[in-house]
């Protein structure tokens, strides 16, 4: 969990997320237009941090895809999914060999986005799940 001087809370966990890149002529070929798998770095409700095996250019649009647990119940555990959103790479750099994607979201439901300031602030309340 990172609490920093951002002025939207951004906590730190492990889920996988699904991009498929949107605009960029380089990173459509890179990943041949296909649906790529990354490990979730952090979450806020402007954006994720991923990382991946592909180095994505910043400007680039990428469509995401993810899920989320709803923790919102003591022991009861469900999915809250597929959570949707165009995002953009606003940063790339080097971490554990791999390529760490910062993604603003540019473009989500209401509904979604308030599905991860739920999940964002059940995190903070109540600490770690696990």
């Amino acid at each position: 969990m990172d609490r920093e001087r951002r002025g939207h809370p951004r906590i730190s966990l492990s889920l996988r997320v699904f991009y498929r890149v949107k605009d960029s002529l380089t990173a459509v070929m890179l990943v041949d237009d296909r649906e790529i798998t990354a490990e979730m770095l952090d979450l806020s409700s402007l954006g994720i941090a991923l990382l991946s095996h592909y180095s994505i250019p910043v400007g680039t649009k990428a469509d995401l895809k993810f899920s989320l647990i709803d923790i919102s119940q003591p022991g009861i555990f469900s999915a809250h999914g597929p959570i949707r959103a165009l995002g953009i790479v606003r940063n790339n750099t080097l971490l554990k060999g791999k390529r760490r994607l910062g993604i603003e979201f540019l473009e989500i439901s209401a509904k979604d986005r308030n599905i991860i300031n739920n999940f964002i602030e059940t995190i903070l309340e109540s600490g770690p799940i696990i």
